[in-house]
């Protein structure tokens, strides 16, 4: 059974920094071949006519980055065994 669960796999993990630079500089340049940051402001006015519109996703990207995602609260169940020894 050794090999089929964990340990480092092909294309598993975060990309590299280089990877993410480079998907920035190709929406960097698609947006200033749009028009730029105007381009941009007529992107989020349709997000905020779609939510206007009553979509719940275009709503919830909007709310996301108007006023910051909320924290999200993992709870991990755990489970506690005491023994305890008495003496008498």
């Amino acid at each position: 059974m050794a090999g089929k669960n964990g340990g480092a796999r092909p294309g598993s993990g975060r990309k590299p920094m280089a990877v993410e630079e480079n998907v920035k500089g190709f929406i960097k340049r698609a947006m200033d071949q749009a028009g730029g940051e105007e381009a941009l402001v007529e992107v989020w006015r349709k997000i905020v006519e779609k939510a206007k519109e009553g979509s719940d996703k275009h709503a919830q990207i909007l709310l996301s980055y108007y006023h910051g995602k909320p924290k999200e609260n993992l709870e991990q169940p755990t489970e506690m065994i005491i023994n305890v020894i008495r003496k008498h």
